[in-house]
């Protein structure tokens, strides 16, 4: 059976299509363009890129300075985070020390700086058992995997260090919520 147009339906596109085409067309003021001058007169300011702080290295973990972070139960390891390194900075990028312990016992350390923003990560330095950090040199940004498996990156992102809208949570609420905050439920 063919659907038919009433007439007042045709009348409203076609008073869209109107409108559009006395606007001048289709268009789109991408914010921080150089397209010209907005036609609503608002200037929207170039997004500047990211000028990273020093990430300044920590101390290398000891075991009695860990906190056990709560992680999925199909995860296959445990995670803890140092809480003596984490900071948040004026850069919004939130760097803490974090490891990852798998069920064999093996230690893997991690000092990261995780962007809210843009769900990305960089890793400044690694370390395996009781140390030492071996830093990373020209580490790059790389994108958290939208992954659920033993993805302790996403797991940190979504629910202890960013907050609404991408901004990262201030250092102590961070913490707090890593001390209590149980978003699995067995």
């Amino acid at each position: 059976m063919r659907r038919r147009f009433s007439t007042p339906r045709i009348a409203v596109l076609a008073a869209c299509v109107s409108v559009i085409v006395a606007c001048g067309g289709p268009r789109a003021q991408v914010p921080g363009s150089d397209s010209g001058d907005s036609p609503s007169g608002i200037e929207f300011p170039l997004r500047a890129p990211l000028e990273e702080s020093e990430a300044d290295l920590p101390p290398y973990p000891s075991e009695s300075d860990l906190v056990r972070v709560q992680v999925p139960p199909t995860s296959t390891a445990s995670l803890f985070i140092d809480p003596g390194s984490l900071t948040v900075g004026d850069d919004r990028v939130v760097r803490l020390t974090y490891v990852v312990v798998s069920q064999s016992g093996v230690r893997n350390v991690f000092f990261e700086g995780i962007r809210c923003d843009t769900k990305q990560y960089r890793t400044y330095a690694w370390g395996v058992g009781d140390g030492p950090f071996h830093p990373v040199s020209a580490a790059a940004w790389r994108t958290i995997p939208n992954t659920d498996i033993n993805n302790f990156r996403k797991d940190l992102r979504s629910y202890y260090l960013c907050g609404d809208f991408s901004a990262p949570r201030a250092r102590e609420e961070i913490l707090r919520y890593m001390r209590t905050v149980t978003p699995y439920h067995d």
